[in-house]
């Protein structure tokens, strides 16, 4: 069974577009998308996500991420 995601990458596009340009406040747009209120934050992260590292950014991850042990063993050793 896949993910499924509560906003298109099409629509994020074009709400990071319309927050970025100043034509609709995060409010604004995640009221247009039918979220929650308290998604102005995330309205906010996609734009900075988008601005910094494009469009590619907001396209939906399909799996979880995976680690190798070593990866998993390092990171508990040097998280002291």
């Amino acid at each position: 069974m896949g993910r499924k995601f509560k906003v298109s990458y099409e629509d994020k596009i074009k709400a990071c577009e319309d927050y970025l340009s100043g034509t609709a406040s995060a409010r604004e747009i995640a009221e247009r998308l039918n979220l929650r209120p308290t998604s102005e934050r995330e309205v906010q992260r996609w734009a900075v996500r988008y601005r910094e590292y494009g469009p590619e950014s907001l396209l939906p991850k399909l799996k979880n991420s995976s680690y190798t042990r070593e990866f998993k063993i390092n990171a508990v050793l040097h998280a002291r």
